[in-house]
């Protein structure tokens, strides 16, 4: 899927910092249904911040040159992969 071997490091590194961040801000998006139950507040400032994480990745990938998350999953699903 990748390159080189130091492309598909690059890109897990990557991701790994990425989910360490997103993750907890996902998951409070998801329990409080982006805000509209539970801790109304915390839950929608959650779903900001993720999406807000979640442009400028995208972004910063195009400007990078790099493959973008839509393209990844794309061929990870043509390649048989999380089936």
């Amino acid at each position: 899927m990748f390159c080189s071997p130091a492309h598909k490091r690059a890109w897990h590194n990557r991701d790994t910092v990425r989910g360490a961040r997103l993750a907890p801000l996902a998951i409070a998006s998801h329990s409080t249904r982006g805000g509209t139950r539970g801790d109304k507040d915390t839950g929608r400032d959650a779903r900001r911040a993720a999406e807000q994480l979640m442009r400028q990745w995208d972004a910063d990938d195009r400007a990078a040159g790099r493959m973008r998350a839509i393209e990844y999953v794309a061929l990870r699903n043509r390649l048989g992969y999380d089936q």
